[in-house]
């Protein structure tokens, strides 16, 4: 292994060891489901495919099998992973361990222990006391609490456990560069569990609130209906705040977590999963960042596509705000208790995220295990045919440089912080088996909506609204978050969606002040005196004159158009530092061909690097067909 003694660090273009950076494409082995004698063919598949990190999961559940003795391999050699991990050292690969303890939804219980699962004191809780169950394939099973000293106990155990296995084989001693965490729970789920009721009360005294609303508030949370407009606001408000302690608490277990490692003797950056509507678990760094799971999609044509196009155009101006790489987890292939998924859909869900600013990707399944279908290599290591697929991606990110490349941005949408957490809790007032039918339909469940969150779903459709006006237009666009709008970079116009909070109030003054025009558009309650107190336009909330008024502001502002047609094709363009386009994403989400025009940017030949075709500009502009449902990778070249 290396000889260098620096530990392995995170920056925006991938993991940096020693004097070598090293682009995050990475690819999922289960090494407890497969025979020892195969894994010297699955690693070597994984490499042949372009991966050089392998993302092992290790679950709770498979070594400890029996209450209190976790087996590292003595009983079972498929758990030796030090044995898996060396293997993986001498064909020259890189691992990124996955140590849970909560592991994917293919895995009984999450891959967490039965007796841990079962044990009352662990369970998460619901209004009446009673333990909430999720009634998932293959297997209904509650869920544990976040907030219970019990389950935290159990997790910390476990976590000292391997990552005494861990801390040996870490960089530059061994070739482990990461390990990923993930304690559990479940989204859109409120926990009465006493620890975490106790949670809430104390937040509640911390904000001023008095004995009887704290009451009110609890009440509020067990989903008391009530009958006036202005008790129904309170009781969301309240719901905001269950939400707020929520995520805290998630986010106080993830960095038990990371402590536990460190206390193990863990040298290496932290990964962890970050759910489409929440904040960061911990202080993304050098040694810390956010994986976003992408893996259960729905169709590429589907209504939650733009959601998700958004929640990775926002996950990914969130790293690069803070140099460090935007993750995303894309699954290859489906469970056998899910919506089956085609090849062409995994491929695409990766091109789409790829083309919204996600710059590392972990290719979930890369090895089939069991509970699964359609990943690129059979268990023994066999590649199939779409894994060649696969390959040339791997090779156009190499090629490309891709993670070292900017997306091209004129105008940024910036999303109120109070969004998340009020969607949040209208997905909160779902059944838990809402969760299931998200799982298996690859759809979302309609919250019930109620008076005190209809401007909080208004807005979520007017940033859809607008990100349709602007893909129409060809203006190249990106969704962000208000904590997260720094730097402006060579984004010429901010259209604020919401409420504005006092710190991004004072940069967009700041902004205006020195040109970068800045519009807003509050909520339907808010006016447009209370959210500023200096001449910063406010855009109309209807979305019948949206598309008048950015055909104003293009002439207005000048802002960049991409010579594109027909309307139905979208474009993404990433550049290098020196502001020249280099990559090129055109992508069709109807379900017929287009036969696309396009700027060639300059370029005199693009060549799409997925399926080797290769079209010459003709005045500056590139013909090429775009078949349905697909999304062509094109290298710019002179």
């Amino acid at each position: 292994m290396s000889t260098d003694s620096r530990a392995p660090e995170l920056t925006r273009s991938g993991l940096v060891l020693g004097e070598e950076t090293v682009p995050l494409f990475m690819g999922s082995v289960h090494p407890f489901a497969l025979e020892p004698a195969a894994w010297p063919a699955a690693l070597a598949a994984v490499r042949t495919m372009g991966i050089r990190v392998v993302d092992a999961c290790v679950p709770w559940a498979e070594h400890e099998r029996t209450s209190g003795e976790i087996d590292f391999g003595a009983s079972d050699p498929r758990l030796d992973i030090g044995r898996f991990v060396a293997l993986a050292g001498e064909l020259g690969l890189l691992v990124s361990l996955r140590i849970g303890p909560a592991q994917s939804h293919d895995r009984t219980r999450l891959g967490i222990p039965e007796p841990v699962i079962w044990d009352p004191e662990c369970q998460a809780r619901s209004a009446e006391g009673k333990p909430i169950v999720l009634p998932t394939a293959p297997l209904a099973f509650p869920l544990p609490s976040l907030a219970s000293e019990k389950y935290l106990a159990e997790m910390r155990r476990w976590a000292l456990a391997v990552g005494a296995q861990i801390a040996p084989l870490c960089h530059p001693r061994g070739p482990v560069v990461a390990c990923h965490v993930d304690p559990g729970g479940a989204p859109f789920v409120f926990d009465h569990h006493p620890s975490a009721l106790e949670r809430y009360r104390s937040a509640l005294e911390r904000k001023g609130k008095t004995q009887e609303a704290i009451v009110r508030a609890l009440a509020s949370a067990a989903f008391a209906d009530s009958g006036s407009i202005d008790a129904e606001r309170e009781a969301e408000g309240w719901l905001r705040d269950f939400v707020e302690v929520g995520e805290a608490i998630r986010n106080d277990a993830v960095r038990a977590l990371r402590s536990a490692l460190e206390t193990a003797g863990v040298s290496v950056p932290i990964l962890y999963e970050a759910t489409l509507d929440a904040r960061p678990a911990l202080p993304e760094s050098r040694r810390a960042a956010a994986v976003l799971d992408l893996s259960a999609l729905g169709p590429s044509a589907s209504p939650e596509r733009r959601r998700l196009d958004a929640a990775a155009s926002a996950h990914a101006a969130r790293a690069a705000a803070r140099a460090l790489p935007a993750l995303a987890r894309v699954g290859a292939g489906f469970s056998p208790f899910s919506r089956p998924r085609t090849e062409a859909e995994s491929l695409n869900d990766a091109l789409f995220a790829l083309a919204h600013g996600i710059s590392g990707v972990e290719l979930y399944q890369a090895v089939e295990s069991e509970r699964w279908i359609g990943a690129p290599c059979d268990r023994g290591g066999v590649a199939r045919p779409f894994a060649d697929a696969w390959t040339r991606l791997a090779r156009a990110l190499e090629v490309t440089r891709f993670a070292e490349l900017e997306r091209v941005v004129a105008v940024r949408i910036v999303r109120s912080r109070a969004l998340a957490p009020l969607l949040k809790a209208a997905r909160a007032r779902l059944p838990v088996a809402a969760e299931l039918e998200e799982l298996v339909l690859g759809a979302r469940v309609a919250p019930p909506v109620t008076r005190a969150l209809e401007d909080a779903l208004e807005l979520e459709r007017f940033v859809f609204c607008l990100e349709d006006e602007l893909e129409r237009r060809h203006v190249p666009h990106a969704v962000v978050d208000d904590d997260d709008v720094l730097p402006f970079g060579r984004a010429r116009l901010t259209i604020v969606v919401g409420t504005l909070e006092p710190g991004l109030r004072d940069v967009l003054h700041r902004e205006a002040a020195r040109g970068h025009a800045v519009v807003l558009a509050p909520f339907a309650g808010d006016s447009a005196e209370a959210a500023v107190d200096a001449p910063i336009p406010v855009l109309g909330r209807s979305t019948v004159q949206l598309g008048p008024a950015l055909d104003d502001a293009i002439r207005t502002l000048g802002l960049p158009r991409f010579e594109a047609g027909p309307e139905e094709l979208g474009l993404t363009v990433h550049a290098d530092a020196s502001g020249q386009p280099r990559v090129l994403f055109a992508f069709n989400r109807s379900a017929r061909p287009l036969a696309g025009r396009l700027d060639a940017f300059g370029a005199n030949v693009a060549e799409d690097l997925l399926d080797g075709s290769t079209f010459e500009a003709q005045g500056g502009t590139l013909s090429l067909p775009v078949p349905e449902r697909t999304v062509r990778f094109l290298h710019l070249r002179d």
